[in-house]
């Protein structure tokens, strides 16, 4: 029995060697990635305009409040001016909701000077913050510039529709 255990130790005592220090960890189970479904944009968008004309369509349908100013980004917006058409229809793409012209009357400002529907109809302050809009996704909003050098964002406050 000695004889067994002097040749047993040993062994035993090099297992345990090897075994100190050595960080015992769980086995990991394969992580899932986070679930993500259709997660709402932030409820302030913002639309550049960097060039004649770009569009932007929306994933989703929401409640927009239009501004009453862009925000300029470039060196001079004075006697320049640009159209936001608002929810142009995918299916018809003469037709839209509103239009509003923004004009700037100094280097940094440019607000909306008026808002008129697909017939020219001018109608009334609807970016006092009081008037909200909706529009559905897979329409458009187009952005226009008379100016290759202006700079500037339209910034929304929307309310999402899942």
């Amino acid at each position: 029995m000695l004889a067994l255990t002097r040749k047993f130790c040993p062994f035993f005592a090099l297992i345990f060697m090897m075994s100190c220090g050595k960080k015992m960890t769980e086995s990991e189970s394969p992580s899932t990635p986070p679930l993500v479904q259709n997660q709402m944009p932030s409820s302030t968008l913002v639309l550049g305009i960097e060039n004649k004309v770009q569009t932007y369509i929306p994933k989703f349908s929401g409640h927009y409040l239009l501004p009453d100013r862009l925000r300029i980004r470039s060196n001079n917006a004075l006697g320049k001016i640009a159209t936001i058409i608002y929810n142009i229809r995918a299916d018809d793409p003469e037709t839209y909701d509103i239009k509003c012209i923004y004009k700037g009357n100094t280097d940094t400002s440019m607000p909306v000077d008026r808002c008129v529907d697909q017939y020219g109809v001018d109608v009334g302050n609807i970016t006092n913050g009081q008037t909200v809009m909706i529009f559905d996704a897979g329409n458009s909003i187009e952005l226009k510039s008379n100016s290759e050098e202006l700079k500037a964002d339209a910034i929304y406050d929307v309310d999402w529709i899942p």
